[in-house]
């Protein structure tokens, strides 16, 4: 299960490892996160957007191994931010001029 250790948004982290914002992509649209191991803060990877997919997807450094909970993390850091992403920005009120 993720969790925030502050209400801060650039940091999220699992079990093993932790997600870190490390900033926008080069068009500006999606934020690029940083994947680490927790203990010893090996670079595992990034989380970024995929266009092709329309969704945020894992790019793993060569010769990592990971275990079903990682990965179960990474899965659900993945579908978090891909919802984030695509959530409307404003409030139906804010549209209809309410």
């Amino acid at each position: 299960m993720l969790s925030q250790p502050t209400d801060d948004e650039t940091f999220w982290y699992g079990e093993h490892i932790q997600f870190v914002m490390t900033g926008r992509s080069a068009t500006g649209k999606t934020i690029v996160w940083l994947v680490q191991a927790r203990k010893g803060g090996d670079h595992l990877g990034y989380v970024r957007w995929m266009s092709r997919w329309r969704k945020y997807s894992f790019y793993p450094e060569p010769n990592c191994v990971f275990e079903e909970e990682c990965l179960s993390d990474i899965a659900q850091f993945i579908k978090q931010e891909t919802r984030r992403h695509k959530a409307p920005t404003i409030t139906v009120a804010e549209y209809v001029g309410g």
